[in-house]
């Protein structure tokens, strides 16, 4: 009689993964500034920065901690360290602070994001101890591609904005009330990483020419009159890339 032999195959029960509620990030920039290009130009005219920001995110709170070359240079001034959280309430509130470490000014205030005839309204109101004034930014989204945006404090209008987004092209009208300045930018999207902007400010007469190519930006700008008269141009080219880990 042959013998029988029964094999049991023992199974690992698969562990569940749960997804991680924190998420961190590095943003690193980094610019080079090249003024008043032409004759006389010297290395006086050629200037470099560099920030980074550290941003963490766990559940319903995320912060934030900035700070830039100059911090480095003389760590014990704290020049531009500056720190922030936000925290989600029940919808539709998040609490907003922030911290210059260095000039000892912090903001405090909340964003409330509601639905108001189906369109979509964002109102902040924050206070800073920086001027002890009450100010607040809200935008309203008018209708398909189209949204306005207002800055305030207790005591002035601040600025205006109007945003028509039509197919890959956006026009950004503008106005600063502090300034009398009307402005306007004009950008198109040229593909998934290219974006090509014109922009013009009406009270100083600067205009600007940028070409975002992410991680990159360059930016040509220089004073154009309505003579056409056109200054010496600068360049300023960017990078900045958001690194999670």
């Amino acid at each position: 009689m042959s013998a029988q032999t029964l094999t049991v195959k023992a199974t690992e029960t698969p562990r569940r993964i749960v997804p991680s509620s924190t998420t961190q990030s590095v943003t690193p920039k980094a610019c080079v500034t090249l003024g008043s290009l032409g004759p006389g130009f010297s290395r006086d005219n050629v200037a470099v920065a560099g920030t980074s920001t550290i941003k963490v995110k766990r559940g319903k709170c995320a912060t934030s901690l900035a700070f830039s070359d100059a911090t480095l240079k003389d760590v014990k001034t704290m020049k531009d360290l500056v720190a922030t959280v936000d925290y989600k309430l029940p919808q539709p509130l998040t609490l907003n602070g922030k911290f210059d470490l260095g000039t000892k000014k912090w903001t405090g205030g909340a964003t409330l994001d509601r639905t108001i005839a189906n369109k979509p309204v964002m109102l902040k109101l924050f206070f800073s101890n920086k001027d002890n004034l009450v100010a607040g930014e809200t935008t309203l989204a008018v209708a398909k591609g189209q949204k306005a945006n207002l800055t305030f404090n207790q005591k002035n209008l601040l600025a205006a904005k109007y945003t028509f987004i039509t197919g890959d092209f956006t026009a950004e009208p503008s106005y600063n009330f502090l300034k009398s300045a009307p402005a306007v930018a004009v950008s198109r999207k040229c593909s998934t990483k290219d974006i090509a902007k014109v922009s013009y400010d009406f009270k100083s007469e600067s205009a600007a020419l940028e070409w975002n190519h992410k991680p990159f930006k360059a930016v040509l700008s220089s004073s154009v009159s309505k003579q056409l008269s056109v200054g010496k141009p600068s360049v300023a080219l960017t990078y900045e890339s958001i690194l999670e880990f």
